[in-house]
């Protein structure tokens, strides 16, 4: 590719550009290597109209725009010029946006910690089970605890991350906190299931069909502490899904940042 000179229509138009003082900011990256033996975007011309950091990348005119892989340093380059943005953009907000947005926080606030004292006393009570020398309920009574402390550490960051406004990160966030719940329901399903078996497999070996109610005391005694139980843990923790579905008084920025709805 030629040099700009100062005749040229492009450098007319980068004169035109520089006038204007438009305040947009501009991240450049130029590439480290040629392009069938010849170099494209160099230093030189990546810093024309860079008003920001300038990276180098170690790619040639092709690969720099189709990255790899999310450790690709063009797609790193990106992604940290994308958050840089977003969170100028959260400190430049109007202070009554920060208000706004506060009562928002309460919420999810409020939702994590009906899910951890709700996942407390699911560890408790199934830690007093009948099955708990189990096996599967040791390896339960172990993992929970591990998982409730995953869930408040991410939980704190999708604060912070809403805090400053970093949408990605937040969406992230949320995304492993997901897969936090969802090991979470799995342990206890498994526990839940392992005790059900215990306490309802004798009457079904027993029994081809259940018996009617009140025919068999016993069977009755134990489908009800099955159910009870069942109640109280999986029941109970599915009832308690974070970040949940935004108020209803939601602008849809703050829906989409602190939600991800």
């Amino acid at each position: 590719m030629k040099p700009m000179n100062a005749e040229d229509f492009l450098a007319d138009q980068l004169r035109q550009w520089l006038a204007a003082d438009f305040k947009i900011p501009s991240y450049c990256a130029y590439e480290k290597r040629d392009t069938y033996g010849l170099p494209i975007v160099t230093i030189q011309s990546a810093t024309q109209l860079c008003t920001k950091p300038l990276d180098p990348i170690d790619a040639d005119h092709f690969d720099i725009v189709k990255p790899a892989d999310i450790n690709t340093d063009s797609y790193l380059a990106f992604k940290a010029a994308y958050l840089s943005e977003m969170a100028s953009a959260s400190r430049h907000s109007e202070p009554q946006s920060r208000v706004d947005l506060q009562s928002f926080i309460s919420v999810l606030q409020d939702r994590a910690e009906s899910f951890t004292s709700g996942l407390d006393e699911v560890i408790d009570l199934l830690s007093k089970s009948s099955d708990s020398n189990a096996p599967d309920a040791n390896a339960a009574k172990l993992s929970l605890p591990r998982l409730r402390t995953e869930f408040v550490t991410l939980q704190k960051k999708h604060i912070d991350a809403v805090m400053v406004g970093n949408i990605l990160l937040a969406h992230e966030l949320v995304g492993k906190i997901h897969d936090v719940q969802e090991e979470v329901m799995k342990e206890v399903s498994s526990e839940v299931g392992s005790i059900g078996n215990r306490w309802a497999g004798s009457p079904s070996n027993r029994y081809l069909d259940s018996p009617p109610r009140g025919q068999d005391p016993e069977h009755d005694r134990e489908e009800r502490d099955y159910g009870d139980l069942r109640e109280h843990t999986v029941d109970r923790l599915q009832a308690l899904d974070y970040p949940g579905n935004a108020p209803a008084s939601a602008p849809a920025e703050v829906s989409s940042l602190a939600f991800g709805k």
